[in-house]
């Protein structure tokens, strides 16, 4: 699974093929949809009139009320052309929105369809990313993906507004899998083994998500992340996520922890084991992460490290790094 901020740009276009694929029985039961059609007519042609805007801000909830998810993605695709109708618009939306998170049965749809607004207004829904920061441990299938997806896409777009929650986002990396069959009964439904499958899916799927997220924050603002992580005392988080099995995880985790240890290279002298291991990770980007790391820690086991990935980095570029940071082990004694 991947990132709603991942796939091709939404627009009217979207629009209007979603609603010409519906069934024309669902269709016909839905008399919102009328509204909708005006509003993907009027995005064609450039200008909204209030009374449109007004009627589908009224609609979209409706939309996320229907049984049938065909229509409620319309409903989140309506979001994202409506935001060209001005950013108050938005504002306006998120208000009929955020109370229907606290509903079972419409806050899946309802949190897809704010990761949706948050592709094209990530400043409008950051000023409520804490809906999205508290749901990221969300039992519930998809929702946590979702809760994932729009903290990506502020992170992607206004990195600085997840600088402070970083060590959160560090602490929602290390939460466990919640098996299928510690869920509650009525959520099981089906095959258990399909179940258990699905929402181990949907578990790492979400990881990965804020994993890009935390690395999103970390190469825009570094200095601001490094602040946080050793004002939370956050650094053994991210020892923990050396171990992680994502390579993206632990790019995410190497990445933050190459500029946490310039200012406090002692955070990680413990892990310089695990280090020297990660320079045989598969992914170029956590040896590089780590080179720099091992680079800032006065240790020789450190330098040590160094010297093999400046001898044996299957990258030439990495080699080079190797060799150009931190002193030798013939230059500095042990």
């Amino acid at each position: 699974m991947i990132a709603i901020a991942d796939k091709d740009p939404i627009d009217v276009s979207t629009l209007r093929e979603a609603i010409d694929d519906l069934d024309p029985s669902v269709a016909d039961s839905v008399p919102s949809l009328s509204t909708v059609r005006d509003l993907a007519t009027q995005a064609k042609q450039g200008k909204f009139d209030q009374e449109t805007v007004e009627a589908t801000l009224d609609a979209i909830p409706e939309l996320l009320r229907h049984e049938r998810m065909s229509v409620h993605r319309i409903a989140a695709i309506s979001g994202v052309v409506l935001a060209d109708a001005g950013p108050e618009t938005i504002d306006r939306l998120l208000a009929r929105l955020l109370p229907m998170l606290e509903e079972t049965v419409t806050e899946r749809r309802t949190m897809e369809t704010i990761e949706y607004l948050s592709t094209v207004a990530p400043d409008a829904v950051a000023e409520h990313d804490a809906v999205a920061m508290e749901r990221l441990d969300h039992s519930r299938d998809g929702v946590a993906r979702h809760a994932a997806g729009i903290l990506l896409a502020v992170g992607t777009e206004a990195p600085e507004r997840l600088v402070d929650a970083v060590p959160d986002l560090l602490a929602a990396l290390t939460e466990d899998f919640e098996s299928a069959t510690n869920k509650p009964l009525e959520v099981q439904g089906g095959d258990l083994m399909t179940l258990e499958r699905h929402s181990r899916i949907e578990h790492e799927s979400s990881r990965l998500i804020v994993g890009r997220t935390v690395a999103a924050a970390t190469e825009s603002h570094p200095e601001a992340v490094t602040d946080v992580v050793l004002d939370s005392g956050a650094s053994e988080l991210l020892i923990a996520l050396f171990e992680d099995q994502h390579p993206r995880v632990r790019a995410a985790a190497t990445g933050v922890a190459s500029h946490v240890a310039e200012r406090d290279p002692t955070a990680f002298e413990p892990a310089i084991p695990r280090l020297i291991e990660l320079l045989d990770d598969e992914k170029p980007v956590v040896r590089g992460n780590v080179i720099w790391t091992l680079a800032a820690l006065d240790h020789p086991e450190a330098r040590e490290g160094l010297r093999t990935a400046r001898e044996n980095d299957p990258s030439d570029e990495l080699r080079e790094l190797a060799a150009s940071v931190g002193p030798s082990n013939e230059s500095k004694p042990a």
